[in-house]
């Protein structure tokens, strides 16, 4: 599968949700990311990511854990990637202490306070995200649609721009900065 994605700046907070909750009600999440590289992969030359994330749902306090690689930039001006998931039944601390030991290294782990809405329009499942970062002042929205290797990940592009228009998101908002990243600056900064 691809994980084609729009991010955008959030301008108007109160605005985006009353949009969102048209199609559906929010999932309170927190994510806990923990992103690696390996002396050998060095997968920031090649713009790829590998992250354990722990998803803690807030309205029943479950948690489970989710090995995520994002691989082969599919759209530049996007940077739409492969992603390939897992779910892992060990924890988040368990599956770090493997892939610690074999050679991964932790360069951050920072946490991302979710508004997560999922629903369907014009035959397309979407999943929409209000994002929050603890150290930064910015909200971010990610508008995303998962499609097959053989779709046309132009065309999914086109539909989700559209769409976050419908949303009263504008393209001038429209970012391909990675949270690790602003965090990253965030705590140079500070």
């Amino acid at each position: 599968m691809i994980e084609t994605e729009l991010k955008f700046f959030v301008r108007d907070y109160q605005s985006l949700r009353e949009e969102l909750n048209r199609h559906a009600s929010a999932r309170n999440l927190r994510y806990n990311d923990q992103y690696f590289n390996h002396r050998q992969l060095d997968f920031e030359v090649h713009d790829s990511e590998f992250r354990i994330r722990r998803i803690t749902d807030e309205s029943d306090a479950s948690t489970r854990t989710v090995l995520t690689y994002k691989a082969d930039i599919i759209d530049p001006l996007t940077e739409s990637k492969h992603e390939y998931e897992i779910m892992i039944s060990s924890s988040q601390q368990e599956t770090r202490q493997l892939v610690e030991a074999m050679g991964f290294d932790c360069y951050i782990e920072f946490e991302k306070i979710c508004e997560h809405y999922e629903f369907e329009v014009e035959g397309r499942r979407v999943a929409a995200t209000i994002v929050s970062l603890n150290e930064v002042a910015d909200r971010f929205v990610e508008i995303e649609t998962l499609i097959a290797e053989t779709d046309d990940s132009a065309a999914a592009l086109e539909w989700l721009s559209i769409f976050a228009a419908s949303l009263g998101l504008s393209t001038e908002d429209q970012t391909v900065v990675t949270y690790e990243g602003t965090v990253a600056r965030a705590r140079q900064s500070a």
